[in-house]
């Protein structure tokens, strides 16, 4: 957990890789699906939704870059939380952390405290290995930004598109 000085200089030097450096050729995992369907469905709900909702269009590379480099300052928000776990066994850790995430940003929003979570510092992930000494048998999952919501930010009452329940589910009767 981040907060103060210590959030300071993660973020400035995660601003600074991003700014000069850039992202990782190869990250510790494979976020992305494979599949071209639910990459498209990521589109949609992601990025091409929050830019849409900004007004921040795909040719304005200024602003799309200055949107984008919010990530890295954890939008702002007073915490930052980095995520990691065992590297061992990966597949099953990655889901306990899923199922973690979601417990803790179902806590924060019974305490009235908003989140989000954070994909693209794995972009960066050497940086917070250095920073946070996260040691080499852990493998780190996101970040999660936890704070307030600013109610006048143009993505604040961005609502994503929802598949249908067949479109993911599949019930025997």
């Amino acid at each position: 957990m981040l907060t103060g000085a210590a959030k300071r200089r993660v973020c400035d030097a995660l601003l600074h890789a991003h700014d000069h450096v850039g992202p990782v050729a190869e990250r510790e995992y494979d976020y992305q699906p494979p599949a071209e369907a639910p990459r498209s469905r990521t589109a949609r709900t992601g990025g091409s939704s929050a830019r849409a909702s900004t007004t921040v269009s795909p040719v304005h590379t200024a602003a799309r870059l200055a949107h984008h480099r919010r990530n890295y300052d954890f939008f702002g928000a007073p915490v930052g939380i980095v995520l990691t776990v065992s590297r061992e066994p990966r597949e099953g850790a990655l889901v306990d952390a899923g199922l973690y995430l979601q417990a803790l940003m179902l806590a924060a929003r019974g305490f009235g405290l908003d989140t989000c979570a954070q994909a693209s510092l794995i972009d960066f992930y050497p940086v917070l290995r250095r920073h946070l000494e996260v040691p080499d048998d852990q493998l780190i999952v996101c970040g999660l930004a936890l704070g307030y919501a600013d109610p006048v930010h143009l993505l604040s009452g961005l609502r994503t598109p929802r598949e249908p329940l067949d479109a993911f589910a599949t019930f025997h009767e």
